[in-house]
């Protein structure tokens, strides 16, 4: 079989030996590299038996992340003894993507806060009113900062009178200034 290995032009049949099991087989083009009964074996994903692409070895990074779990000692280990081990690194990160850790949901995690998401503030300014507010105070001092004079960058819509101590003005648009990040920064630095 002289033709074996040599280039092809395209459109040309001929015979091509097998990449994966070394048989030889009829390849429609010059491009081929693997047998029929290999290519189908080629798209199964080894973990799942579901189908993959060709060109990657499992069908998801869940998939990837079980089977490094499995077959690797190194990142079982790791993710076994936790933080104290000195293998832990690289390897963890990658066997435990596309995992999810149920364990660390809802009452387990340590941020946990009885279901309250954030402070009233908080929540507040994602509100429509507050954000309608902002825009309005920003707009009104043409996006200057009324302390340094400095146009755009970071700014920060800023109370005259508290949000806390004042919730009837909290949308006045008098009862705001704007101010750029630094000088806001400053001032409640020392106006506490």
């Amino acid at each position: 079989m002289s033709n074996i290995g040599t280039q092809f032009k395209k459109g040309w049949k001929g015979i091509k030996r097998c990449k994966k099991c070394g048989k030889d087989f009829l390849a429609t083009s010059g491009s081929r590299k693997y047998c029929d009964e290999c290519l189908i074996q080629l798209t199964i994903c080894p973990e799942c038996g579901g189908e993959k692409s060709l060109y990657n070895k499992f069908c998801s990074k869940s998939c990837a992340g079980k089977w490094k779990y499995r077959t690797n000692n190194n990142v079982k280990n790791c993710l076994l003894i936790g933080i104290y081990c000195p293998q832990r690194g690289i390897a963890v990160g990658k066997a435990k993507l596309g995992k999810p850790r149920f364990n660390m949901r809802g009452i387990n995690n340590p941020n946990w806060k009885g279901g309250i998401y954030g402070t009233e503030r908080q929540r507040d300014m994602g509100k429509v009113e507050y954000i309608e507010w902002r825009r309005k105070v920003f707009k009104r001092d043409n996006f200057t900062c009324c302390i340094c004079h400095e146009v755009g960058g970071i700014l920060n819509a800023h109370h005259i009178k508290p949000w806390k101590s004042f919730p009837n003005e909290r949308y006045n648009l008098d009862n705001g200034i704007t101010m750029c990040k630094k000088c806001h920064k400053e001032y409640h630095k020392y106006n506490k």
